[in-house]
């Protein structure tokens, strides 16, 4: 028995069996089978068709080099949005002006100011610029996008125009026209009832961001608006056409401070009759021989009479196109929205917002000769001693 454990114990444990795998190529059934090699022999090639062969990765070696431009299209600047690519509608939507009249404002002043090159944009797309900021309000980061150039040049392009702008349209725009003339663009309207009517005059306020400075907080602060204010005199011929529009002043100044102390007093003659609201008392201040037509007043009096009535809704006919043309003013949104206090030379803003407003179509269509449009012909009569009529034909030619 011992024995026998013993022999158990002593015996060795039993080898386990690996798998491997077959060397030869049948199969159980002894049935063989065709090898790789013969397969891939036996079958004819494939081919793609050459529309759709494509070369190996590999070689696709686009990504690590820069595409380069024929030297022969290459150019020094070309920006995403030029003056060349806009229509007569696009035109008025970003510049307020039409095409025709956005390219002879450009022709004009570059024949009267020379003007320095401060961009690689070209001079068309700089006025482009300078208008787009004045009608929709836009900041130089925007327009520096728009133009594909650096937020410093868009600012530098501004600087340069601004002042070159505003005293163009001071000297050249914005004047007051002549007796003559504005007896033959004096509207029907302003026939029937105020033949002496010169000019149409009227107060805007103008909304600016509220001033550290408590004393300049304090002078433009508006008890109507509710608001720290900028106000201007604005002064319209009967057609529409702005003659004056008067330095800045605070919004706690009066209709009748602004008026004595602004200059328009200055442009009045003897015979001539100024429209205006209510609030404008200035007939002590106007020279003798002009008259003033204001609303009448209700204050002390129960009743209006009936005199006074047709003519106070006479006046209210005709001095509603004052209305209308600080509304076109207003259109453009740098205006109209609220002046930031690091906004400078509000003052040349709105002298060239006035004189982009005299390039537009007229504001009253039929004169008392005829019932064509008075915009250009009037701006050409003007100054046509002066030689702009020729610059006006350059730009009709060119543009």
């Amino acid at each position: 028995m011992n024995v026998m454990k013993r022999h158990h114990l002593e015996d060795p444990p039993p080898k386990r069996r690996c798998f491997q795998p077959s060397t030869d190529n049948t199969s159980r059934d002894e049935t063989p089978l065709m090898d790789s090699e013969t397969e891939e022999d036996s079958m004819p090639p494939q081919k793609c068709d050459v529309g759709t062969q494509c070369p190996d990765p590999v070689d696709h070696n686009y990504c690590s080099h820069k595409s380069k431009k024929d030297a022969g299209t290459q150019t020094d600047h070309t920006p995403s949005l030029s003056a060349y690519d806009l229509d007569d509608k696009v035109s008025k939507f970003y510049t307020g002006l039409a095409i025709d009249s956005f390219w002879k404002l450009l022709y004009t002043i570059m024949a009267f100011l020379p003007l320095p090159k401060i961009s690689k944009l070209a001079v068309h797309d700089q006025l482009l610029l300078v208008l787009m900021r004045l009608r929709l309000g836009l900041m130089f980061t925007d327009l520096s996008i728009r133009f594909g150039i650096s937020r410093t040049t868009a600012c530098d392009i501004w600087t340069m125009w601004r002042p070159v702008l505003a005293n163009f349209m001071r000297d050249k725009v914005i004047a007051w026209l002549p007796r003559d003339t504005l007896k033959r663009i004096r509207p029907q309207s302003f026939i029937e009832h105020y033949p002496n009517a010169t000019c149409v005059i009227d107060c805007t306020e103008i909304f600016v961001q509220r001033p550290k400075n408590l004393k300049k907080r304090a002078q433009t602060y508006s008890n109507y608006k509710h608001h720290n204010t900028y106000r201007v005199l604005y002064c319209i011929a009967p057609n529409g056409y702005v003659m004056f529009v008067s330095k800045l002043f605070g919004g706690r100044a009066s209709d009748t401070f602004i008026t004595k102390n602004c200059g328009v007093v200055g442009h009045l003659i003897p015979g001539d009759q100024i429209l205006a609201d209510r609030g404008f008392t200035i007939k002590d201040a106007l020279p003798p021989g002009v008259s003033l037509a204001i609303p009448a007043f209700t204050r002390g009096c129960k009743q209006l009479s009936e005199h006074e009535v047709t003519r106070t809704r006479c006046l209210a006919n005709v001095r509603i196109h004052v209305e209308r043309a600080i509304r076109r003013l207003k259109c453009f949104k740098i205006l109209s929205n609220v002046i930031p206090g690091s906004l400078k030379h509000v003052d040349d803003i709105l002298s060239v917002c006035a004189g982009l407003c005299n390039l537009q179509p007229a504001l009253i269509k039929g004169t008392s000769g005829d019932d064509e449009d008075v915009e250009m012909d009037e701006f050409r009569e003007m100054h046509k001693e002066e030689g702009d009529e020729y610059l006006w034909d350059i730009g009709e030619d060119q543009g």
